[in-house]
């Protein structure tokens, strides 16, 4: 503190007396601390030769991979993986050089990292901000360079089609993702808000490419239906996604003059009514949604439907949308109604549309042990867990009716009780080590999707919990040297989208990967000395790489050994 304090007479006899006092219990706490962990040392005698064998150290400098600066201040750690290594950590701090060094590091293999304010996160798994290394017995690693890459940032203004300022615009940057082979167009962090002068500035940002959208939200309002309201507007000027530019954002560029016009458009009414599936009565106090294609939220438009079904929705800017439909169960007994349909909204009123909600339907199936000679109290299949994950963008998923994971019965049976109308992927998991699931039957319900229907019937699902998983292992190099640290990613073929068909592994400090409990199939197999986390489900970001890739056919059971080159991470950061 800038002030100090005086005590005078009792009162600095008080103070004197209280630190004597506190340095006795800080005495007592210490000894307590130090017996307490020569006991578990002594309890554990591997932790405590560990704990004598931790003589290791790394040092190096953590610099900025732009400019190549020393970065001042970063945190940097090293935390021990591996099985049967056990958990060491090590702490330091940056000088102002950006020197660090990590001690106290027993023999094993580490991740280091660095992280400081303004940048972006290390990458998972490895990345210029993240090394992996191993550290021998008293080895002293020194002259480690770790590279944090500046957030970069992306400003402009809003304002409509006479050049006013607009204030409180939301903007919002965004990218394509995969998942389980669907592209979805999701932002990439909250949206911000543009200033009274129309200004917005988004930083901290990771090297990229973003599509960039600005939009109002219109004020709903009964007594003036027909009203006009600003249309959202993809960079650099477009309400259609399909004409809209990427932004490329490099690392810590300051990308600013990214002006947007939101232009200003009559909006429609959406009329019509919600009846119920089974019998086409009027479902009553449903809860209707209209939401855009795109998942833009400030498009969406709510109603409550009246006791004869009818609803109306204000205020409808023109584009594609789906239209969704709810009743909550009123009793215990009752069950969710549920129903969705698209619909296109032009620039006139939309009347008479019908949505028709109903009752989620009953879905089971089994799973049946391929080797019956298998030890049951090794397989026990109620460990198994079943989940049904439902398909589409993302705005409507998020407002179906949750659907319950199931758990597999001892004797191989699960069952869902309330399955709403949509389409879904099944997905297993906790299955036992070594084991995968396979379809039996004309359609391979693993890898297509499940459609459901109002009062629809679907036969059992049958599959087949085998042993005969694939292993795969190899060998990656660079330059002729092993490629320590490198992604190796088994990406499926076929129209085997399916997330878990995919894997991935890191190579060790000879170069070598081990994957494991594979599902047999056909693959394509790559190796990059640098990986976003994720990258590999996007398959516009590995056709330019298909050349150096390798098709593997993994059979049941099967062990396979490959030779792979990694691809440099110059190749995968531009």
């Amino acid at each position: 503190m800038d002030s100090l304090l005086h005590y005078k007479g009792r009162s600095e006899r008080r103070f004197e007396v209280f630190l004597d006092n506190a340095v006795v219990k800080l005495s007592v706490v210490f000894v307590v601390i130090v017996a307490f962990a020569a006991f578990v040392c002594a309890q554990d005698p591997q932790s405590s030769q560990a704990t004598s064998l931790a003589t290791g150290s790394v040092s190096g400098a953590v610099v900025d991979s732009v400019t190549g600066q020393p970065v001042k201040a970063a945190s940097v750690w090293a935390r021990s993986f591996g099985p049967g290594q056990g958990r060491h950590f090590s702490t330091a701090s940056t000088d102002g050089e950006g020197h660090f060094v990590l001690t106290g590091l027993a023999s094993g293999r580490y991740s280091v990292s660095a992280t400081r304010e303004d940048y972006i996160g290390q990458r998972r798994g490895g990345g210029s901000g993240s090394k992996m290394l191993t550290v021998a017995p008293d080895q002293h690693i020194d002259n480690l360079i770790l590279q944090l890459t500046p957030g970069a940032v992306v400003s402009g203004q809003v304002k409509d089609a006479a050049g006013k300022s607009l204030s409180g615009a939301s903007v919002e940057l965004l990218q394509y993702f995969y998942d389980a082979g669907q592209k979805q167009l999701h932002g990439v962090r909250a949206p911000a808000m543009t200033n009274p002068e129309g200004e917005y500035r988004i930083s901290g940002l990771s090297p990229g490419r973003y599509y960039l959208r600005a939009s109002t939200v219109a004020k709903e309002s009964a007594k003036d239906p027909a009203k006009e309201a600003y249309a959202p507007a993809y960079y650099p000027g477009s309400s259609d996604l399909v004409r809209a530019v990427e932004l490329v954002v490099l690392p810590g560029a300051d990308v600013s003059g990214i002006d947007l016009t939101l232009a200003s458009v009559r909006t429609v009414e959406v009329s019509g009514k919600a009846l119920i599936a089974a019998n086409s009565v009027p479902a009553a106090k449903a809860e209707v949604t209209l939401v855009d294609a795109d998942g833009n939220p400030s498009s969406t438009r709510e109603s409550t439907a009246d006791v004869k079904g009818s609803f109306v929705l204000h205020n409808v800017l023109p584009g594609s949308y789906v239209l969704l439909a709810q009743i909550q169960p009123q009793t215990n007994n009752s069950k969710t109604l549920f129903g969705s349909k698209p619909i296109d909204v032009g620039k006139t009123n939309v009347s008479k549309a019908e949505i028709a909600v109903g009752p989620g339907i009953y879905m089971s199936g089994r799973v049946h042990l391929e080797d019956q000679s298998d030890d049951k109290s090794k397989v026990d299949l109620s460990r198994i867990t079943v989940e049904l994950e439902p398909q589409g963008a993302s705005s409507v998923t998020a407002l179906m009716p949750s659907v319950e994971n199931a758990t597999v019965g001892a004797d191989g049976s699960f069952a869902f009780a309330d399955v709403a109308e949509g389409a879904y992927l099944l997905n297993f998991s906790s299955l036992p080590a070594g084991y995968y699931v396979k379809s039996n039957g004309a359609g391979d319900a693993l890898e297509s999707e499940i459609r459901v229907g109002h009062s629809q019937s679907l036969p059992a699902l049958d599959f087949t919990l085998s042993s005969k998983v694939a292993h795969l292992e190899g060998d990656v190099s660079s330059s002729d040297q092993p490629a320590i640290g490198a992604a190796v990613v088994l990406v499926p073929e076929g129209g085997r989208a399916r997330t878990g068909f995919y894997r991935r592994s890191m190579t060790d400090q000879s170069g070598r990967f081990s994957m494991k409990g594979v599902v047999p199939g056909d693959y394509k197999i790559f190796a990059f000395e640098d990986l976003e986390r994720g990258a590999s489900l996007n398959p516009e970001f590995l056709q330019p790489f298909e050349d150096r890739s390798h098709t593997v056919h993994l059979q049941e059971g099967g062990d396979l050994n490959l030779r792979l080159e990694a691809i440099p991470a110059s190749e995968t950061s531009q």
